[in-house]
Parts: structure tokens; sequence; C-alpha cells
């Protein structure tokens, strides 16, 4: 990670990916040969027209993570029912917790599957497969450096505004991102479009990373 000093030097914007609500299901599957493995990788990937999409594991034990931003959950029902008829062994959970990303590291260990790296909350270190992000952005709209967090740890922030909230995950991150979060930002983002960041003051950088 690159110091604190250095990218409030050179950063020019924050953007913060805040995924707040929706619902998230684990899907984890015994394949018997790899024309299954590619069939549950074409299933899924055409859910990612629609849904968020993370695979866990693949090879034996193929896993997915699914994300549903609303409140419509009833294509979990048909994931579940579709890995039911037509494969040997399905186990599907309705929320993604550390312990069945524990239960998908043991049986890759198992059956030799390849288990896929997932992101880690820089406040708690728990894996979170759909986190919210703040990335730092230089004047070119390069990506500097970033953190990530897990629902939890957003929801305990209890921010009043997502500049706040920015403020709050950075202050709390553990990952030598805990300084950027006295950066000055401005009071509201530099458009309304969807991932527009926060512009960071001038003169504050030098300030709060030497603090």
């Amino acid at each position: 990670m690159p110091q604190a000093k250095k990218i409030a030097a050179a950063a020019s914007e924050v953007v913060l990916d805040l995924r707040r609500g929706g619902t998230c299901a684990v899907y984890i599957v015994e394949a018997r040969n790899r024309q299954e493995v590619r069939e549950l990788k074409e299933m899924f990937g055409g859910l990612r027209q629609e849904l968020e999409v993370r695979q866990l594991a693949e090879g034996t034990i193929t896993a997915y993570a699914v994300r549903v931003p609303g409140r419509d959950i009833r294509v979990f029902d048909e994931i579940e029912t579709t890995l039911k008829e037509n494969y040997r062994f399905s186990i599907s959970e309705r929320a993604f917790q550390r312990t069945i990303y524990t239960v998908v590291r043991d049986l890759c260990r198992a059956s030799d599957s390849v288990l896929r790296a997932v992101p880690a909350c820089g406040i708690c270190q728990s894996p979170d497969p759909f986190p919210t992000t703040v990335d730092f952005m230089d004047a070119s709209g390069q990506r500097l450096a970033g953190g990530v967090y897990c629902a939890r740890c957003v929801g305990e922030a209890d921010a009043k505004d997502d500049r706040e909230l920015i403020g709050r995950l950075l202050a709390a991150d553990g990952s030598g991102l805990a300084p950027l979060g006295r950066l000055r930002l401005a009071q509201e983002p530099r458009s309304e479009r969807p991932g527009a960041g926060y512009r960071v003051d001038e003169e504050e950088p030098r300030r709060a990373a030497a603090g």
C-alpha cells in the first residue's frame, strides 16, 4: 500500500462505491467433471447482466456469491432449484458470512479445487465479495489506491452522509489509510452522475497526511 502522504499529495478526488442494502446468496456445487464446471461458469456468467456475481471456487467444488441489489430475491429460488435438479450435490446459503467462506476453503483443500480470493475489509479483515470501496483518483482519473469495507463495518460507521462515511471508514482503516480520514473533501460530489467523487481540498492533503 503506497504511503498515505504520497496518496494525499497526488489525489484530486475520492470516489465512494457504496453497497448498502441488497441480499447476497452463496451457492456451493460439486461438479463431477470439467463439462459441469463449464456449465456452471456459463450459468452464473449469464447472471452478470442483471446481478452481481463473484466466483469463490472452481473445480470439483465450484462456488459463487450472487448479490441482488433490491428486495426481489425470487431469482435465488430459481438458481437453487436449477442446481438441485442438475447437479449431484449443492448447498445454498442466503447470506455471506466468514463461516461460509471457511466452508468453501475447507472443501477446496479436500478436493484440490481452486479457492478464489475475496476482498478483505480494511477494518475488521472479514471477507466480503461485494464490499463498499473508497478509491483515491489523481487528476487524470487514474486510481492511486483504495480501501474496501464490509457491510457490517459500513453500517456501524453510522455516518449522516456519504462524505462523513468516507472519513469514518478511512479513519478506522487498519491497512495504512487511516491518516487519509482527515482529508478535507468538498461538501458535495462534483456531479450527480453515478460514481462521481468528492474533490480533495488543494491545501489540506499536506496537513492531513503529516498529522
